[in-house]
């Protein structure tokens, strides 16, 4: 039998980790439906959100960069 818990207090997350086999922490919590198999639409928003991800550090290393060379 698998149980999957989540929760988003601290106090749950705690809880769920000690008594659980598969315990969803941080933002594992909001792909719960792409985990149970719900719809390619889980799958596909969690690629979306990896991409912009990817996008977000990319940018901050770009601007770090260009910080350290003097061009900004």
């Amino acid at each position: 039998m698998i149980s999957i818990g989540a929760s988003d207090e601290l106090s749950g997350q705690a809880v769920l980790y000690a008594n659980t086999n598969d315990a969803l922490i941080g933002e594992e919590l909001f792909a719960t439906g792409a985990y149970l198999g719900a719809g390619a639409s889980h799958a596909a928003s969690l690629t979306v959100q990896d991409i912009l991800r990817w996008l977000v550090i990319l940018s901050l290393l770009g601007g770090a960069a260009a910080k350290f060379f003097g061009v900004i």
